[in-house]
């Protein structure tokens, strides 16, 4: 059994890479402002793709941290920089609660 394709020969997979690859781009030049709106009606209708590949693109950029989906057909876009920079706190914080707690002695009780 094969997948359908469009007119381009992509399948849906393809096409919600294509609007993913596209955004993603868009964000991390600052195209995108931190802050802006992202509705699935609108990449339906700039892509020619289907609601569910446009959601299944947005969904990627959620989970990579550079929009929050949340209920309803939008997305709204996180500044990659504060993500990354959220990230690197709580590293940090993390290496400093090890550095307090005691070593792991072979044979030890303590995993």
């Amino acid at each position: 059994m094969t997948e359908e394709t469009n007119g381009a020969g992509e399948t849906p997979r393809d096409e919600a890479r294509r609007v993913h690859g596209s955004l993603r781009e868009w964000i991390l030049i600052g195209g995108i402002a931190a802050g802006s709106v992202i509705a699935v009606s609108s990449l339906v209708r700039r892509y020619g793709v289907r609601r569910a590949d446009a959601r299944r693109a947005l969904d990627q950029l959620d989970a990579e941290g550079l929009v929050r989906t949340g209920e309803g057909d939008r997305a709204v876009v996180i500044d990659p920089l504060a993500t990354r920079l959220g990230d690197v706190d709580a590293l940090a914080r993390q290496w400093e609660r090890q550095r307090r707690e005691p070593a792991a002695t072979p044979g030890s009780d303590y995993p």
